[in-house]
């Protein structure tokens, strides 16, 4: 009898991150199962933020035309992908043996503009599916009242749960009787090797990629510096709109999954603000930069010290930092370990049992 795998994530808005991700986890179930889908779920509270125009205010709108263009062009690299890509299944009624939940901030409630249910599985399905929660992060570090009461009742529903960050496994912990584990994000699950066959020929050559999800001007500056020290040109891959005040580099806009993927493989150096910026940095051996989040360092923070490179999470230049060559072989074996706990967690879930 065929197995049947299916997720539920965030994966229909023009974010790399996200998209990747939902790419990752269904390359890897599909070594395990007969067939993998993603439920193609798209709440408005998701998508609202990447409305092509946005009318709040004559400056949004103003603003949003201004980089109407470019980012049309980014939206429509991330539907080409999609549909390349990703094996979409109507969210109407699933038919699956395995629910996957996550991974990404699907229980964000700034994201989902409060907490949606469907992303704790509480959707229609043809028959009672094992419902597991990935790597799923809450991208906060407190939780108000009735947020708590919310986790209460919906994590009695999920099977088995495990969470990205360790402080989202500590702020969940007294809400549940069930164990809570802490997985890899799905790009570290699914390994470089995933993403090798999207690596795309580039024009640039010998350049410094700046990739900057918040818009910091730390990162922007530190940035900066590192392209004067290594004399080499900066290419900023932006995960925002294009802007209205012009730079003096280079700036991608309207870039796809697999330049994204592709930029960051090419780069001599990396500086971002962004945990996938880190996490892609890590798997292709880039040396690199993780600029500190003003208020969710979880993530990022704990990735780094799981590697041993906690040092390399600064916003300030530091020569004996950035000249620091990552010993690869020991930030591998310790992905390497990271994997295998995601993987036995994963093995013991399709029974229900983690």
């Amino acid at each position: 009898m065929d197995k049947k795998a299916s997720i539920l994530t965030f994966h229909c808005v023009p974010n790399y991150g996200a998209v990747l991700q939902t790419y990752a986890m269904q390359e890897y179930l599909k070594k395990h199962y007969d067939r993998v889908e993603v439920v193609d779920y798209r709440p408005e509270s998701l998508l609202a933020e990447y409305r092509y125009l946005n009318f709040y205010s004559i400056y949004s709108l103003g603003a949003t035309l201004w980089s109407l263009l470019p980012f049309w062009r980014k939206c429509r690299k991330f539907r080409a992908f999609e549909k390349k890509y990703l094996n979409l299944a109507s969210s109407e009624k699933v038919s699956t043996d395995l629910l996957i939940l996550g991974s990404d901030q699907i229980w964000n409630p700034q994201i989902t503009k409060g907490l949606d249910p469907v992303y704790f599985g509480q959707l229609a399905c043809e028959e009672k599916p094992v419902v597991v929660s990935y790597a799923a992060s809450v991208g906060k570090a407190e939780l108000e009242t009735e947020e708590k009461t919310f986790f209460q009742n919906a994590l009695k529903g999920i099977d088995c749960i495990s969470v990205r960050e360790e402080e989202a496994r500590e702020l969940l912990m007294p809400l549940t009787e069930k164990p809570i584990s802490v997985t890899a994000d799905p790009t570290i699950l699914a390994g470089a090797e995933c993403f090798l066959p999207h690596i795309r020929p580039l024009k640039y050559k010998n350049y410094i990629l700046l990739y900057s999800l918040n818009g910091y001007k730390e990162t922007e500056d530190l940035a900066q510096k590192i392209s004067r020290y290594f004399g080499r040109p900066l290419v900023e891959l932006s995960g925002r709109r294009k802007g209205i005040v012009r730079k003096n580099h280079k700036v991608l806009y309207s870039a796809g999954p697999e330049e994204f993927v592709s930029l960051i493989a090419g780069a001599d150096y990396v500086i971002t603000d962004s945990f996938h910026g880190t996490v892609f940095s890590l798997l292709f051996h880039k040396q690199f930069v993780s600029i500190p989040h003003k208020t969710r360092n979880g993530r990022i923070r704990g990735l780094l010290e799981i590697c041993g490179l906690q040092e390399r999470l600064t916003k300030t230049f530091h020569r004996r930092v950035v000249d620091a060559v990552p010993d690869w072989e020991k930030v591998d074996a310790k992905l390497a370990d990271l994997r295998k706990i995601s993987e036995t967690f994963l093995k013991e879930a399709e029974s229900g049992n983690a």
